[in-house]
């Protein structure tokens, strides 16, 4: 590692806030296939909550026979870098559940390269637990 560059840790612990949200969803209790919504967080030290250290926004396609899947794909902009990750949700079980599972697809900055997994975990309707774990 080359002197001064800044280590990337193996994990990030952070908590967000949704600021906006925008949909294409005809009908509120329904997803149909090719609807869209869209929405963006600040995000917030998980060690001091009331410090914002970045944002991000999550863009999700409906998908699936009957629109019974989510691919989502979301960006993070925290120090260091930029932090890529995406999934699909099954509408039905995985999409609203408490706890859900991203994949790392990648980063910038001290964030170029990484892989692994997003655990995110409902706090309340507009705030969110997130804990990266990079395994590279």
């Amino acid at each position: 590692m080359a002197a001064g560059k800044p280590r990337r840790s193996r994990s990030l612990h952070v908590t967000w806030h949704q600021t906006s949200a925008m949909s294409t969803q005809a009908d509120p209790d329904v997803f149909a296939p090719g609807e869209q919504f869209d929405l963006g967080f600040s995000i917030l030290s998980a060690v001091r909550p009331n410090d914002q250290i970045g944002t991000a926004g999550l863009h999700c396609s409906v998908t699936g026979a009957g629109g019974s899947e989510l691919l989502c794909q979301a960006g993070f902009t925290v120090p260091g870098g930029k932090i890529m990750a995406q999934s699909m949700f099954d509408v039905a079980t995985e999409a609203f559940a408490p706890v859900r599972k991203l994949a790392i697809t990648g980063g910038t900055g001290i964030y170029r390269g990484v892989g692994g997994e997003l655990t995110v975990t409902t706090i309340s309707d507009t705030d969110e637990d997130g804990q990266f774990e990079f395994d590279r």
